[in-house]
């Protein structure tokens, strides 16, 4: 089969102004599918990009109570312009002395719970059962594996074969299997009770040579590629190309255009690519 590419846009939820979003992918709707990593109940967050003035609120507030950006979404979806994947549940971190941050799929225990209420949000709001899990800040751990195993949800992200065989022994065999394949490491991983595809990050700090080499050595090997970014960062410059995201991304996708590459949403990528 030919290369797959698919772009994952993270952290959509309350505070989202859907004109934002909608600005974000301009003349690409309709053109390429975008799947969205949705918040169900976000906490307001400030300065993002400076860890010493970092800052969360602790109310957690449903995107549900923002009607304008659910009608935009509910008519996207039927366009098929849009997918929903399920992006943690509030997202919130715990800040810890030194300031490091530890993520939500990290320090929660109660994850199951987390990821039902979400699925139940997601559903009321939009009609949608979704089937894809983006573990906020890419970390996920051996409760968080449990939980989107349970819920059978994919997993946009890899992890250690150690962390599988703590969820189940069997998941081993998978992992040598998948290795095997002459995709990898751009395949599907399937394991048991959800599968896993890699993702590679276009943000303003990102390796932009290092993305343009993985993209070549998954176009050589017909794997899928998807693009993990960010509508809010779309603006922004990158650091050492000088360019905003939106540049980039464009150029990513002209050239997995002009390798005869197939546009696909995350859910297609998982149920189309063989292993």
């Amino acid at each position: 089969m030919k290369l797959l590419f698919a772009i994952r846009d993270d952290d959509t939820s309350f505070f989202t102004d859907a004109t934002e979003l909608k600005d974000a992918y301009g003349n690409l709707w309709d053109k390429i599918p975008i799947s969205l990593g949705v918040i169900p109940c976000d906490v307001k967050t400030y300065n993002r990009g400076n860890q010493l003035k970092f800052f969360q609120e602790s109310e957690p507030i449903p995107i549900t109570e923002n009607s304008s950006l659910i009608k935009f979404l509910g008519e996207s979806i039927e366009k098929g312009r849009l997918e929903i994947m399920l992006h943690g549940y509030d997202h919130q971190y715990k800040i810890n002395s030194d300031l490091t941050r530890i993520p939500e799929f990290i320090w929660r225990s109660d994850l199951e719970s987390r990821v039902r209420k979400g699925q139940t949000i997601l559903k009321d709001a939009l009609g949608v059962n979704v089937t894809s899990f983006v573990p906020p800040s890419n970390a996920i751990g051996q409760r968080g594996l449990k939980a989107i195993t349970k819920a059978r949800l994919n997993l946009l992200g890899v992890t250690g074969t150690r962390s599988l065989m703590r969820v189940n022994p069997v998941n081993l065999g998978y992992a040598l299997t998948s290795r095997l394949n002459r995709s990898y490491p751009y395949n599907v991983r399937e394991f048991v009770g959800h599968k896993q595809l890699m993702c590679r990050s276009l943000a303003p700090r990102s390796n932009w040579l290092r993305l343009l080499s993985d993209f070549e050595e998954c176009r050589k090997k017909e794997g899928v590629f998807i693009v993990a970014t960010h509508y809010w960062e779309s603006k922004s410059k990158h650091d050492t190309e000088k360019r905003t995201l939106t540049d980039l991304l464009l150029n990513l996708i002209e050239k997995a255009n002009d390798s005869g590459a197939t546009f696909v949403g995350v859910e297609e990528a998982f149920a189309k690519e063989k292993s």
